[in-house]
């Protein structure tokens, strides 16, 4: 088996990896703004047990949508270690839309059971979406895997005006369904035109297809689990607490996940840099790349958390007026949220290394874990109860997984890890400015001190973070 150009080129310009990171923060800002602008406008124009409706409709869909994400990964790896790349992408096409109606039949079967109709059948609806986004998705990984995301970008950002539009123009029907519909021609938009650069016709040889699937659970295990982390929480509220507990923790979790597509963009860069890194240096060489992705992603998470939270006052009456409620869960998914930027480098790392057991026994483990928090907790105190067991259970995860990593080098590792202690004083901001209510003495001391102490560890450690990125 031959390597393709993934192996055999020479290591990436940093030109070329910022390029890159440029591109996939263009595709993943449009992509996620567009969906979190037309929620935001949903949760105006809607009643609050419509919107409840369409928020757990959104969270059936993107378990689907995210753990179809594992044949992204598996198309990712076969443009690094073959030369059939376009036969292996035709394949994975197939085998995609076909575990994606699969999903949404039993999607459209388990919202009918526990959520009633008008769920149900906006799930329908958001299904036919999924089909539509995974292909588009899919279809972008060759520009991925050559780092030419910003080739994409003006599909995606004229598909996501597409979508903010088509669903507000569906949000003042008043319905759930109408929001999905117009959600769907999003989708629609997006796969027209990145079909217009890369597409594969699909390949339904059925012995092909099955190697594919069966190549894929440890993958798909592994991003059910991750975005189990985002829904299950929602869902939960569904069935054991009232509509407004569904819209506060919804959109609290949105808000905060919108931070998200800057974790993204540093993993879609990553891991091709690591992928390439591995074939032509070894394993170590992928340790080295690791160190200045992790110092980035918690370093950015952490300052953008605690520059939201400690100005919630400010934006939050505006954003939000129907649900002031959602403040603190908000602060308590953004908490989660920056250790979920931890772990997205350190499932990198697993990946390239082919441990992806590891990554799918600690997606489970995080998963578990606010699981059986949420059950417990749900009931009884809301959108902040479901916050804390999902902070908890990301938190779980984010330890098991530098554990885990740390098994390949400790030595080598070693800085890797001081990002923690310099982001120690904003984290500690932050818990701040849940505890005293937001404030206002609290906020400015945390944001002249905490900035302060964080800066200065910063410095402390940059001449060595400046040297390992070389």
């Amino acid at each position: 088996m031959t390597r393709s150009t993934l192996a055999d080129g020479p290591r990436p310009s940093l030109r070329a990896a910022a390029s890159n990171f440029a591109g996939s923060l263009a595709l993943q800002g449009g992509l996620r703004a567009a969906r979190l602008t037309s929620l935001l406008v949903a949760a105006y124009l809607l009643s609050t047990d419509d919107f409840a409706a369409l928020a757990i409709a959104l969270a059936l869909t993107d378990l689907a949508r995210v753990s179809l994400q594992a044949f992204d990964v598996a198309a990712l790896r076969a443009r690094g270690a073959s030369d059939r790349s376009k036969s292996s992408m035709r394949v994975l096409t197939a085998a995609k839309i076909l575990v994606a109606i699969a999903f949404g039949g039993a999607s459209i079967v388990l919202c009918a059971l526990l959520y009633g109709s008008l769920a149900a059948s906006s799930v329908a609806v958001l299904s036919l979406g999924v089909v539509f986004g995974a292909l588009a998705a899919l279809w972008m990984v060759p520009a991925q895997s050559n780092l030419r995301l910003l080739s994409m970008t003006p599909a995606v950002l004229s598909a996501s005006v597409v979508t903010v539009v088509a669903a507000t123009v569906g949000a003042t029907t008043g319905s759930p369904l109408g929001v999905a519909v117009g959600l769907v021609v999003g989708d629609v938009v997006l796969l027209a035109l990145v079909a217009r650069k890369e597409r594969f016709v699909p390949d339904f040889e059925l012995q092909r297809v099955l190697a594919a699937l069966r190549e894929s659970p440890r993958l798909m295990v592994q991003q059910f689990g991750y975005v189990g982390q985002f829904r299950f929480g929602t869902l939960a509220l569904g069935v054991l607490a009232s509509p407004l507990a569904v819209a506060e923790y919804a959109l609290a979790s949105r808000l905060a996940e919108g931070l998200m597509i800057v974790s993204a963009a540093i993993t879609a860069t990553s891991y091709p840099v690591m992928v390439r890194a591995l074939a032509a240096h070894g394993r170590a060489a992928v340790l080295d790349r690791f160190v200045p992705a992790h110092w980035l992603a918690v370093g950015v998470s952490t300052v953008t958390v605690f520059l939201m939270v400690l100005t919630v006052p400010l934006w939050l009456p505006v954003v939000l007026p129907k649900y002031p409620g959602a403040a603190v869960p908000f602060a308590l998914v953004g908490l989660g949220v920056i250790a979920m930027f931890s772990s997205a480098q350190t499932t990198v790392v697993l990946n390239t290394l082919r441990r992806d057991s590891v990554a799918a026994a600690t997606a489970l483990l995080g998963l578990g874990t606010n699981v059986t928090g949420v059950l417990l907790l749900a009931g009884s105190t809301g959108a902040i109860g479901v916050a804390c067991s999902r902070l908890a259970g990301e938190a779980l995860r984010t330890v098991a997984e530098i554990l885990a990593v740390r098994s390949e080098g400790s030595r080598r590792l070693r800085l890797a890890w001081g990002v923690w202690l310099a982001m120690a004083p904003l984290l500690t901001g932050i818990v701040l400015a849940v505890v005293s209510e937001w404030d206002t003495r609290v906020l400015v001391a945390s944001g002249l001190l905490g900035g302060t102490a964080s800066v200065l560890a910063t410095l402390r450690y940059w001449p060595r973070l400046q040297e390992r990125s070389r």
